[in-house]
């Protein structure tokens, strides 16, 4: 045994419906796993078959009940806004589905059409049409409005949890934290290094083997550690500390960034004594925020 686990540690567990089953659940929560990550999407048949998901409606359904059923209590579900053939309609009604459930946690993402995938190939070929800028903003105001009304905290940009349930995991990501990633393309953080597992299962298996782990490193300059400090605290709700970010950083560069955000106060963000905090609209357009804001 390497390492001691909290007693009242997370657990974990990401899921697809498609592979579930309530015996399935017991199982894994009779091992420790503690909290389920369940990938939904969408409750709507025609918007999944879009995104090329394996499941439908039913089977959405049913992975949720099974894990209560199960006796999980923390649950939380992956949802996705920016469809191009979602309207706002279909969309409050998934929102609508999701929290008819006990889930504690929802974690919604704009679709993001990548180059050399499905959605990159239809772009290039004119057939695909991305939804508006305002249709985006409709779509994550009616989300942080209605989770709102239902107990939920829109506690980082993409993040919505109720009272105490804020994702463990995560949250040491956005504060910067040191952790430890282990197998096949895990990746790991020391505050000043970042280490990346090759991917591929068996040179992971062989590499170990024989005693020489393949990791890439990737060592960050004082520029990379200010820059990632700024995207990663004004993702969350809390906002950059101005106490922490001058003690790491110093002073000088603190008072270099407020000044740069002081341009977007007060529509997009907050600057007070204690630091800067980026409000709704700043999460709405937070990529070109923080691209003006990062030191170069």
């Amino acid at each position: 045994i390497c390492f001691d686990i909290a007693k009242n540690c997370e657990i974990t567990l990401e899921v697809n419906p498609e592979d579930v089953s309530e015996t399935y659940y017991r199982q894994v929560a009779s091992v420790g796993v503690n909290r389920l990550s369940i990938g939904i999407q969408s409750f709507d048949d025609k918007i999944l078959r879009y995104l090329n998901r394996r499941h439908g409606y039913v089977q959405a359904i049913r992975s949720i009940e099974w894990a209560f059923e199960a006796g999980f209590e923390n649950v939380t579900i992956d949802l996705i806004y920016g469809i191009p053939v979602m309207d706002i309609k279909q969309w409050i009604e998934t929102i609508f589905v999701a929290t008819n459930f006990p889930i504690k946690h929802i974690s919604a993402y704009h679709l993001t059409v990548e180059p050399r995938t499905t959605f990159g190939y239809l772009k290039e070929k004119g057939k695909l049409n991305e939804i508006t800028e305002d249709e985006s903003w409709e779509q994550i105001f009616m989300l942080h409005n209605l989770l709102k009304g239902h107990g939920f905290e829109h506690y980082e940009i993409s993040n919505f949890a109720q009272p105490g349930f804020r994702s463990r995991h995560n949250k040491s990501y956005w504060q910067h934290k040191p952790y430890l990633g282990l197998g096949p393309a895990a990746h790991s953080f020391n505050g000043l290094v970042r280490y990346e597992n090759v991917r591929d299962i068996h040179k992971y298996i062989k590499a170990i083997q024989e005693g020489r782990p393949d990791i890439l490193e990737d060592h960050l300059t004082l520029t990379d550690r200010m820059n990632e400090e700024i995207m990663l605290q004004l993702r969350c709700i809390e906002g950059l500390s101005k106490k922490a970010f001058s003690e790491q950083f110093g002073e000088e560069n603190y008072q270099q960034l407020e000044k740069r955000a002081l341009k977007y106060y007060p529509q997009y963000l907050e600057v007070t004594p204690d630091g800067i905090i980026l409000n709704l609209n700043g999460w709405f357009i937070s990529d070109r925020i923080m691209a003006d804001l990062f030191f170069s």
